[in-house]
């Protein structure tokens, strides 16, 4: 983010003229400048690199690495030792104790200490698919493409049925059937019954759903399967966050409260969701700017791009 600041072509000033009139000096190179260039740029290498490993290793408990030699993987520990072999044609992090790898062209799941606990059998594209377990359970898919959820033994806790699906989260999960969505617990029970075009992920205890594909119909449930908020009168919705969630409104995007009462009027041509109490808003012109939850503005409209914060 940031301002553009103009180039302005001044007269010869009275300095210059000054200049002129003394004799000719070989000017100094301005070395300070670029040294404080090159500190700066060498400080946003190391916090880069920092925030790279940070990220890779999130919530790396178990002090297990990813590591590759020549065309395979395995799992170092902090000191570059391989606790795990490299027999992988591919691999993820561990979450709750197992890992998903690849081996011999199928995934399967490996303990801590290289120990197949699921033996490779499933074919999963972890770029579209979560290969993780949440809440002891993880999404698998047969080769007849239905998704079912396995435990951490390789027993289908709940058996392969659905289209489509997404990972546990809070004890619940999203999951498709002949093209309609719905919510179940982890028993496989439907709490919401398979009747949404689409479900968003609860947030706020609420998730977005929609009906009557295309005329976007949007409202809010609860986790009990509640409709709670009708929002057909609005052209588009998120998630709430904070109490709050963005609505649009003849294109212009505003905000309702829990009860779908507006609380701050649609009149910004975009809104993103709250955020540390501020929300990232744009009113024309290309500009960005922040607002409080009064719809006040903290930062006026001046920035370029800008991003929420957490």
């Amino acid at each position: 983010c940031g301002s553009r600041v103009a180039n302005n072509e001044t007269p010869l000033s009275r300095q210059t003229i000054n200049m002129m009139e003394q004799p000719h000096t070989k000017p100094k190179r301005k070395i300070l400048p670029w040294i404080i260039r090159i500190g700066v740029v060498v400080v946003m290498a190391i916090l880069l690199i920092v925030f790279l490993l940070n990220h890779h290793n999130k919530n790396n408990k178990y002090d297990l690495y990813i590591s590759r030699q020549g065309d395979f993987y395995g799992y170092t520990n902090q000191n570059g030792e391989y606790v795990i072999q490299p027999i992988f044609d591919d691999c993820v992090g561990f979450r709750e104790g197992l890992a998903a790898v690849k081996f011999n062209g199928k995934w399967g799941y490996i303990d801590t200490k290289g120990n197949f606990v699921i033996n490779p059998q499933y074919d999963l594209d972890y770029d579209t698919f979560d290969p993780f377990f949440h809440d002891g359970l993880a999404m698998l898919k047969l080769k007849n493409d239905k998704i079912g959820y396995s435990d951490m033994k390789g027993n289908w806790a709940i058996t392969p049925q659905f289209d489509d699906g997404c990972s546990f989260n809070d004890g619940i999960a999203l999951v498709c059937l002949d093209k309609k969505c719905g919510v179940i617990d982890k028993t496989g029970r439907f709490i919401v019954t398979p009747q949404y075009d689409m479900i968003d992920y609860f947030s706020d205890g609420f998730a977005l759903v929609e009906k009557n594909y295309p005329e976007y119909n949007y409202g809010y449930i609860d986790k009990n399967g509640n409709f709670v908020i009708d929002c057909s009168s609005f052209d588009s919705a998120k998630r709430f966050s904070e109490g709050l969630a963005a609505v649009s409104y003849n294109g212009d995007w505003g905000y309702i409260d829990k009860t779908g009462t507006v609380v701050i009027n649609c009149k910004f041509d975009y809104a993103d969701v709250f955020s540390e109490g501020l929300a990232m808003v744009s009113l024309g012109r290309g500009l960005y700017a922040y607002i409080n939850k009064k719809g006040d503005y903290v930062m006026t409209p001046q920035f370029l791009d800008a991003e929420k914060f957490n």
